[in-house]
């Protein structure tokens, strides 16, 4: 990636494209995509259907509602108009309690109860829990609870602080800080926590606001100049459909999905050897990309098809990355405002499994950050809006592109359904770079300035 290759080669003349190659492509594509959509939706009609067993969405809609109410509580009190202020918050933390409805989810809203209320309160909300919990541990945390409400933590052994804290994380600690002073651990911890999300969640708000208002301003004068033809676009369309960028593609895709299955049947064995998982993760991606030179293309041909240069410098194209994605936040934040609608009309809980594995180990967290920080934006650049895109440029107009990738990569997101329209339009200012700058490199930088911000945001919120 040191210089810009040529575009085209008047030497390479391919042989006419049989049609079969290119409906198995689109086959397995599209049969591949429509897959991953089943599988999706299956496991968030699991979810929304489980009331016996906890559901990770749910539980990490509680826990975010009740650290933002404590944290706001905790820097509120004592300011003018803050009662108001507060019995606000803890409004907006009561509608909350629908959103629990396995029993283990109930015994953390028992858990807020006592927090935000009294012994009263929490002590109800066991009552009402004790019905549906099975025998086991499950009860056992409840005899836990009901003896924090009825005769104090000090009455608690050892073992059931620890089993608490094991088994509800930051609720355990929640409870074990009922009616504890200031300097007292647990509550130290879920203060400190709670304050976190709270600042995490106002700040963000406030840099949203500068970032959308900056977004436009350059949108606009993107678009003036664009129009008086002073924005030119570096990427140039190849002069014949090459066949084996599609095929490249549709390597990727379906090697993916063959390769998620496998893990996910070997998840049992895999799960002392991280390494092997994360490394098979490689095998689709590499076969795309070197499927083309393997079927005779051009060095450079492939190279600019892929978007593998660094176009008129690393540092530069890295920048201007990051400035165009600053310009194209507003159709991302479109997107982002109808997802909302649609995920609210829907009552759905969209998430991702990655949510899961932040709030696991600082192994875990490192790996999470890199997966969606490093291959993430160069795999589903090179693949997304370097093979694909390449394809669908070589006979069609830019937007018709940019849509049919776009819509794909929305849609085989595991966010779900009501999460396309925020990934589209993520997807569609992704392209435009490409499209502008003619490398991948500046597309990736801005993947990875999305998926980081998100991430960093979700660490903060979240642990």
């Amino acid at each position: 990636m040191t210089q810009i290759p040529h575009q085209d080669h008047g030497q390479f003349s391919p042989l006419p494209i049989p049609l079969w190659r290119t409906l198995l492509a689109w086959l397995v594509i599209l049969a591949s995509a429509a897959a991953m959509i089943g599988v999706t939706q299956y496991r968030y009609k699991e979810a929304a259907a489980q009331t016996t067993g906890p559901s990770e969405s749910r539980i990490l809609e509680l826990t975010v509602g009740t650290k933002f109410t404590l944290g706001a509580r905790s820097l509120l009190q004592g300011t003018p108009n803050a009662n108001p202020t507060i019995q606000q918050l803890q409004q907006v933390n009561a509608e909350l309690e629908q959103a629990a409805k396995a029993p283990t989810e109930k015994l953390r809203l028992a858990i807020a109860r006592g927090e935000f209320q009294d012994e009263q309160a929490a002590n109800k909300m066991l009552d009402e829990v004790a019905p549906t919990l099975p025998t086991g541990p499950p009860h056992e945390d409840l005899q836990t609870l009901r003896t924090i409400y009825s005769k104090g933590v000090e009455a608690l052994s050892a073992a059931q602080k620890d089993r608490l804290i094991q088994r509800y994380g930051w609720f355990g600690h929640l409870a074990l800080a009922y009616k504890q002073l200031g300097e007292n651990p647990d509550r130290v911890l879920v203060t400190r926590s709670a304050k976190r999300t709270f600042f995490a969640s106002t700040i963000s708000v406030v840099i949203l606001g500068i970032v959308l208002a900056a977004g436009l301003v350059l949108l606009i004068v993107a678009l003036i100049l664009f129009a008086d033809g002073k924005l030119r676009r570096a990427y140039r369309p190849p002069s014949f459909r090459a066949i084996t960028f599609l095929e490249a593609f549709a390597i990727y895709i379906g090697g993916f999905l063959a390769i998620s299955v496998v893990l996910h049947a070997m998840s049992a064995s895999l799960s002392k050897h991280m390494a092997i998982y994360y490394l098979a993760l490689l095998i689709p991606p590499a076969a795309g990309v070197f499927w083309p030179l393997w079927c005779g293309a051009p060095r450079d041909y492939w190279r600019a098809g892929l978007g593998w240069h660094a176009g008129r410098g690393a540092v530069r194209e890295v920048v201007l990355g990051w400035v165009g994605y600053l310009t194209g936040f507003p159709i991302i934040a479109v997107g982002f405002w109808i997802a909302m609608s649609l995920t609210k009309l829907a009552k759905a809980q969209p998430t991702h499994p990655a949510i899961q594995e932040l709030m696991g180990s600082r192994a875990d967290l490192i790996m999470v950050f890199i997966l969606a920080c490093v291959y993430a934006p160069l795999v589903e650049e090179t693949m997304f809006r370097g093979a694909l895109f390449n394809y669908l440029r070589s006979g069609h107009g830019w937007l018709l592109s940019a849509c049919t990738t776009s819509l794909i990569f929305a849609a085989i997101h595991p966010q779900g359904w009501t999460m396309i329209p925020a990934l589209f339009g993520i997807a569609m200012v992704l392209a435009g770079i490409r499209e502008w700058r003619g490398t991948i490199l500046a597309s990736a930088a801005a993947h990875a300035l999305n998926n980081g911000a998100v991430m960093a945001l979700a660490v903060m919120v979240i642990r």
